[in-house]
């Protein structure tokens, strides 16, 4: 407590000179330039897959604008997504982030659907997201979209618990040049380039080159974990409005990357046996699309294709993606504002290994869907019914049906209310089907001994029957309250089973213990989620929140609520942050963060809270030059425990500077 009330009278003594001050009398202080009002009605596309005011939207949705990414201080998405209420963040190491949403955290998060312009970087065959190589330049994101709760509806498999949507400008909003240079933080050394041109109207593009050399973390014991990482990415974008219905985008890029890390062996077992490892990654992504407004609806056609290669103990491999979407969005008898549509998805992948991790060695999978949402108007302007579904055929259980319905309803200009119900699923990958993965425990006995862990042929999609409520309010002109409950049931959970050990003579002699995946996990969540918005003054706004979740997932031989596969179940109860932006003249601003999580029992990591400070020196319209410190309240903390096969480094304090030229 003695930190954390002395960050409090850091912040209060930052503010003294501000807080005090009547807006009106501050014209040229404005804090990003956008009143509560314009704030709170923010517009966001990730939950129907069309441009909507934040505060009519019938979902638990969270926006990161452009301003609050520049003044933290941050330099890659995970840690931007610690300022999500309900959203927990946790570092594993140097490159290696947890990211989750009401529960079942984990590196490989296979309820979390993660995009960047609506393409999906999820990766099909470990369910979840390689953050070390799904990077982007920062100061190219518009803004960060997160759905908490099911968007099966509109974005199909995988969008169990949440959606992120990275948003990135448009080539038109990068005009001109911008060069950053970073020493210090996470980065021992980092920077980027991007210069764009165009007219202004019809015809732009940006080109960029980004680089960064990070540190590695601290070992448990103070020492190095030998986990740093560097790459090199390199991309652009070219938007064409062709006619004034018509807009043409293409984008890409091209990425190679390594980093350091330390892995067990034997996995997760008592009998670790650790060696240093490299990971090494390269990879790039095509991208267009086409949008045309008629004169009664707007169509959009977007195509990507995906490269991602990779090699590191477990494996080595390369995964091609390929996918078509189809959309269309019209109103109907002027009560009916319906959007549909249709996509196919292919996907092919080919791993080596010694022996190979999964059987077979290379496969093709397709995806097809559909999808159909209504919003239907009540009463105009007060109250609108939404109803939707989304059909899919995969490769592994066939047709998966996900509905959906929500309500809103608006008393006011200031308040709104809303309820849903929904139905996602996680469908198999390749990890649940066709793993063969085989380790010989160290032991001293005669017989050798294997765990021997396969896929299951007749593995199931995890599905889950979502409930949410919440309101947001505008409370006066300086505060907005938002609030979201949920619970969700879950059934068919994986959950891992251990058959009669046998003896092999073939190829050698071994003692052998089973292991495979079957879907005999179920249970509940439920949990509360709040965020607040204060405008103390024009030159001090205060953005905090909240999240509380209790679980109970259980197996059929569960003996408590905690006993469901607990490296699936790794979410700190409570989390808290709140975030102070400062603006102490036109500019100079002070920024302060202070995050906070719960123990994890189950992997007796303790509570730890986390404080960044950032000062700015904008020096007129081409230059800024800012210094900031991390974790400054300890000089190191763990925040989570050894994930699968990669052990966990602690994260550690530091200060950083970085420079940002416009030219």
């Amino acid at each position: 407590m003695t930190r954390l009330n002395g960050v409090a009278a850091l912040l209060l003594a930052a503010a003294s000179g501000v807080c005090g001050e009547d807006p009106a009398n501050n014209p040229d202080g404005s804090l990003s330039g956008l009143s509560l009002e314009e704030l709170t009605n923010l517009t966001v596309s990730s939950v129907s897959r069309r441009e909507q005011q934040l505060s009519r939207v019938a979902a638990a949705a969270y926006i990161i604008t452009e301003e609050e990414i520049r003044r933290s201080g941050l330099t890659s998405i995970p840690e931007l997504l610690r300022r999500v209420p309900g959203l927990t963040v946790a570092r594993l190491d140097a490159n290696k982030w947890v990211v989750g949403s009401r529960g079942f955290n984990g590196r490989f998060n296979n309820k979390m659907l993660v995009l960047i312009d609506g393409r999906s970087v999820y990766n099909n065959e470990y369910s979840g997201v390689y953050w070390d190589q799904n990077d982007v330049m920062i100061e190219d994101v518009e803004r960060i979209e997160v759905i908490r709760g099911p968007g099966a509806t509109m974005w199909g498999a995988n969008a169990v618990n949440g959606v992120i949507n990275i948003i990135t400008k448009k080539a038109k909003a990068t005009r001109g040049g911008l060069m950053t240079a970073r020493a210090g933080g996470d980065e021992r050394g980092a920077g980027a380039l991007r210069y764009g041109a165009g007219d202004g109207e019809r015809l732009n593009y940006r080109g960029y080159v980004k680089y960064f050399d990070r540190w590695s973390l601290l070992a448990a014991d103070g020492s190095s974990a030998n986990d740093g990482g560097r790459a090199l990415r390199a991309g652009g974008r070219l938007d064409w409005q062709s006619g004034p219905r018509d807009l043409f985008s293409f984008s890409g890029d091209g990425y190679r990357g390594r980093s350091s890390q330390s892995v067990n062996e034997t996995f997760q077992t008592p009998l670790a046996t650790m060696i240093n490892d490299t990971a090494r990654f390269s990879g790039g992504f095509a991208m267009g699309r086409w949008e045309r407004t008629l004169k009664a609806s707007d169509i959009a056609i977007q195509t990507y294709y995906n490269d991602e290669r990779r090699s590191e103990w477990v494996a080595s491999g390369v995964m091609r993606t390929l996918d078509f979407d189809f959309q269309q969005h019209f109103n109907w008898k002027d009560r009916h504002d319906v959007i549909w549509g249709a996509g196919y998805r292919w996907m092919h992948d080919r791993l080596s290994g010694s022996p190979p991790p999964f059987d077979p060695s290379s496969r093709t999978d397709h995806l097809f869907s559909a999808f159909l949402q209504d919003d239907i108007s009540l009463a105009p302007d007060r109250l609108v019914l939404t109803l939707g579904t989304k059909v899919l055929h995969n490769s592994y259980t066939g047709v998966e049906v996900q509905p959906g319905v929500r309500i809103m309803w608006t008393p006011g200009r200031r308040h709104s209310f809303w309820a849903s119900a929904s139905r996602a699923v996680r469908t198999p990958s390749r990890r649940d089907v066709d793993l063969s993965l085989a380790f010989s425990l160290p032991q001293s006995v005669y017989v050798p001994i294997t765990v021997l862990t396969t896929g299951n042929k007749d593995f199931e999609s995890e599905s889950v029957a979502a409930y949410e409520a919440g309101f947001r309010s505008q409370i006066g002109r300086r505060v907005s309250l938002d609030v979201a409950t949920f619970v969700n049931r879950y059934s068919k959970l994986e959950e891992t089973v251990q058959g009669t050990p046998y003896v092999r003579t073939a190829p050698k002699a071994e003692y052998v213990i089973p292991i495979t995946f079957v879907n005999t996990g179920w249970g509940h969540t439920l949990g509360v989620e709040t965020a607040l918005s204060w405008n103390l003054a024009r030159r001090w706004r205060i953005q905090g929140g909240y999240a509380w979740i209790e679980a109970h997932l259980q197996g059929p031989d569960s003996a408590d609520g905690l006993s469901y596969q607990s490296w699936a179940w790794l979410t700190p109860k409570s989390t808290f942050s709140v975030h102070n932006f400062f603006d102490l003249t036109r500019n100079i601003s002070f920024d302060a963060s202070l995050y906070y999580a719960s123990r994890l029992p189950d992997r007796d990591i303790g509570a730890y809270e986390r404080t960044d400070l950032r000062l700015a020196w904008k020096v007129g319209e081409y230059a800024e030059f800012s210094a900031g410190v991390q974790n400054l309240g300890s000089d190191r903390h763990m925040e989570f425990s050894m994930e699968e096969y990669s052990a966990t480094s602690a994260v550690r304090r530091s200060a950083y500077i970085q420079a940002l030229w416009r030219f």
